[in-house]
């Protein structure tokens, strides 16, 4: 709250009624640096600890000037310097899970080697270690082979349970056209930020006679533009059923299209800079759509408007993702089993 700031618009103000409403919190809150009451009330008020998902892992090191030569600093405000309260330390010696935990685009590189032997020690302690992607693997293997080994692949939390099916669907729908929404056309919705690439194809499909909505992210080349606008998650997630076509940026927005049966192209915009990886390159690689994922590293606009023709023109491996998506949560499934097991007697 203290980064976001209070809820300004009907989005955000949506997103803290559906946390407060929805989200089972506890009582207790703690504001501190060195998480002491935290880990004395999970000891004293927990049976297990799941650390987990997203990138609860991500960390930001550079090396900085001191008075005797150089230190490394942690100061990048959307990664909690480590030692953090996602990194539970050894005092907790009840269960502990990490679920789809990533490191995001992380470089580990600049870990110095005190860091890297604590890290090592509390992952060590973990009972299950569940990762949702490579790059994470990769830290993992850089950190402690023995460590990597032991970590299990678990998709992102969102293919746990069909959650589309408790949105009411008609409902949503009327929003939709309140706003502008036109169903009499084919629709393109994009989750990305202005760029030169993805305008071209916006005005490539508005020729086909498709109307394009802009969700999530602001984007000026949208006839409409939902992404301020006071939609739950829930709702948010199930606006991507009633695309034809979607560009993403986001994972989360790839993963919607997924679970809502839509077509979709993938836009690499946050690829790792060494390696080139990105967590949608990922999530598309497991689905075996990696030729829908647009780079631009090594692809050329031409490239991204084919990749769009070709979902057009009914190139979309229907059931092949349908398939694979019965896969993931088949496997969230499995990984929730196991942290049921840790608990019983």
């Amino acid at each position: 709250m203290e980064l976001y700031g209070p809820p300004k618009n009907s989005r955000t103000q949506a997103l803290d009624q559906f946390i407060n409403k929805r989200l089972p919190l506890s009582q207790q809150q703690f504001v501190e640096d060195d998480h002491k009451q935290t880990y004395e009330y999970i000891r004293n008020n927990c049976r297990c600890l799941v650390v987990g998902s997203d990138q609860v892992w991500k960390f930001h090191y550079i090396l900085g000037r001191k008075l005797l030569g150089f230190a490394n600093i942690q100061n990048l405000a959307m990664c909690p310097a480590f030692p953090n309260v996602y990194w539970p330390d050894e005092t907790i010696n009840i269960p502990k899970v990490a679920y789809a935990v990533s490191i995001g685009e992380s470089d580990w590189g600049g870990i110095f080697r005190l860091h890297r032997n604590k890290m090592r020690r509390i992952l060590s302690s973990f009972s299950l270690l569940g990762i949702r992607d490579e790059m994470t693997r990769d830290f993992l293997r850089w950190l402690d082979p023995v460590i990597a080994s032991k970590a299990e692949w678990v998709p992102d939390p969102t293919f746990s349970l069909d959650s589309l099916g408790i949105v009411d669907k008609k409902s949503l729908r009327d929003k939709l056209e309140q706003y502008g929404v036109d169903f009499s056309q084919p629709r393109l919705g994009i989750v990305a930020h202005d760029e030169t690439v993805t305008n071209d194809v916006t005005e490539q499909v508005k020729k086909m006679g498709f109307q394009v909505i802009a969700l999530s992210i602001s984007n000026t080349a949208a006839d409409v533009r939902l992404f301020d606008k006071g939609f739950t998650p829930l709702e948010w997630a199930s606006i991507y059923g009633f695309f034809d076509l979607c560009l993403t940026s986001k994972m989360h927005g790839a993963i919607a299209c997924i679970l809502n049966n839509t077509p979709f192209v993938g836009l690499g915009f946050y690829e790792n800079q060494v390696s080139g990886n990105s967590k949608i390159k990922d999530l598309m690689r497991s689905f075996n759509l990696e030729r829908f994922y647009y780079s631009p590293r090594s692809a050329t606009g031409k490239q991204l408007r084919d990749m769009c023709d070709a979902v057009i023109t009914g190139s979309w491996p229907s059931e092949e993702t349908i398939k694979n998506r019965r896969l993931f949560q088949r496997r969230s499934k499995e990984f929730i089993a196991k942290i049921k097991n840790l608990l019983l007697p």
